[in-house]
């Protein structure tokens, strides 16, 4: 049952308590709560409340029984929008929540106007990130079946040099299961220049075949069949026929392997961010919610610089942080790991097929200014092993170490 002079809840009246706040003020909030503010024994009742000075919707139960130790219904306390947990406690079949003894939250309560003010930190709220970059990107359409063919002519003549025709083509054929590819070239030379089709030495060539499987969640892609290694620190370039397992982080488009700028702050209210290169404003406001934030993929422009954000609250209060960066495509990104994994056979001419080997290679961005590089080959007659370090030395100068072995 309720009474004007202290207000009860049974558990059937909680659903409209919202519903009848102002009525019950109305009625006999005013009156009760009004002499026993006057008595210094403020009563329990509906409350406006406000959050680091910000009027919230709608009104929260308070229970006031004991001034130093105030409690709000637990509904009104988790619309509040709060990440922590605090253990509610229940009172006459409504669950209440205490408001004081909370590292971060500090409560003041006007019995008069009927007001509670809450002043907490960011760490109550739940954190937000944001990938400015992801924010742009789609998601890709699954393929369907089909086939390209891409061709090229060439022909040349010139003096006693025997007339020459060439064409090379490029067989595709896609779908959901990846992408087979045939690759193949014709070379005609005709011997007497002066009686053309006289004596013509005609060569068909196949210079590869190759099936692609791409892995868009993993950024990763599996290709069996013809291929050149990639030559890198420890890794000779060969061509070679056989299996390879490698991060291709192209199959993102949105991903980046660049160290881009990121923002770590927090906002005490709802907040608008505004980014600024060389004082002129780029891109599009970021609205991010109370609490810790992470913003990544800030804009930038040249190699180094320094983005300008300028944070502004609900009530309008703003400040503005510089964060500074350093964009090169000879530094991963920190965290980042690429790889390549390949085993086969050494193909020293397009029509042969030899020497088994194995090789691997390894990219890692240890931190912001410092990328590792490493790698291997082995075969029955060679080795060769390599390491290296590239690093941000000042502006725009890149500097990068580099060892490697061989044995033959």
């Amino acid at each position: 049952m309720l009474t004007c002079g202290r207000m009860r809840f049974s558990a059937s009246h909680k659903a409209w308590r919202h519903g009848f706040a102002l009525l019950w003020l109305g009625m006999c909030g005013l009156g009760s709560l009004s002499t026993a503010a006057n008595a210094g024994n403020p009563s329990s009742g509906f409350f406006e409340v406000l959050v680091n000075g910000v009027v919230q919707t709608g009104f929260v139960l308070l229970v006031l029984d004991d001034p130093l130790h105030p409690a709000m219904a637990n509904q009104d306390f988790l619309a509040l929008g709060f990440a922590k947990h605090v253990p509610p406690f229940v009172q006459e079949g409504v669950a209440l929540v205490p408001l004081d003894g909370h590292e971060g939250m500090a409560v003041a309560i006007d019995s008069q106007h009927l007001r509670v003010s809450l002043e907490v930190t960011p760490d109550w709220y739940t954190p937000t990130r944001l990938n400015l970059n992801a924010m742009q990107a789609g998601q890709p359409l699954p393929a369907t079946a089909g086939a390209l063919l891409n061709y090229t002519l060439q022909a040349s003549h010139g003096g006693d040099a025997p007339n020459a025709l060439g064409s090379t083509q490029m067989l595709s054929w896609f779908g959901p299961a990846g992408l087979l590819q045939l690759t193949t070239a014709l070379r005609s030379v005709n011997s007497s220049p002066a009686a053309l089709g006289s004596s013509v030495d005609k060569k068909f060539i196949r210079l590869g075949t190759t099936f692609l499987r791409d892995d868009p969640e993993h950024l990763t892609t599996w290709s069996v069949g013809d291929a050149v290694l990639q030559a890198g620190t420890g890794v000779p370039g060969v061509r070679y026929g056989g299996i390879t397992w490698q991060s291709n982080f192209g199959l993102n488009p949105a991903f980046s392997t660049l160290e881009t700028p990121t923002l770590f702050d927090s906002a005490r209210l709802p907040s608008t961010l505004e980014f600024f290169l060389n004082d002129r404003r780029v891109g599009a406001p970021v609205m991010v919610a109370p609490g810790p934030f992470e913003i990544t993929g800030l804009p930038t422009v040249g190699v180094n610089g320094m983005v300008n954000v300028l944070i502004r609250d609900a009530l309008n209060n703003e400040r503005l942080i510089a964060v500074p960066y350093l964009h090169t495509a000879s530094l991963y990104r920190q965290g980042l790991h690429g790889f390549s994994y390949t085993a086969g056979l050494l193909r020293p001419d397009l029509d042969q097929y030899a020497t088994p080997f194995l090789a691997s290679s390894h990219r890692w961005g240890i931190t912001r200014l410092w990328t590792l590089d490493a790698g291997a080959a082995v075969s029955a007659h060679q080795s060769s092993a390599g390491a290296g370090a590239t690093t941000a030395l000042f502006g725009d100068v890149i500097g990068n170490l580099h060892l490697a072995v061989s044995h033959a």
